[in-house]
């Protein structure tokens, strides 16, 4: 899969699989809008990391 990340002001994240062309997930959590996301791997398994400025979080999200 080829992953693609939309980001929102509601302080949800969007997972899309970019070759399929559809949604796989929503993370939710923060409390305002997600400016950033980074992806990597963490013990061999996906993750992503988001912040948003609005709560003063970082987030990391297990993608495996």
């Amino acid at each position: 899969m080829r992953g693609g990340f939309t980001t929102s002001v509601d302080g949800s994240v969007r997972v899309s699989d970019l070759e399929a062309g559809t949604e796989r997930a929503t993370l939710t959590g923060h409390t305002g809008p997600v400016f950033a996301v980074a992806v990597t791997q963490i013990d061999g398994r996906p993750h992503a990391l988001t912040t948003s400025d609005d709560d003063y979080t970082v987030r990391v999200w297990d993608l495996g």
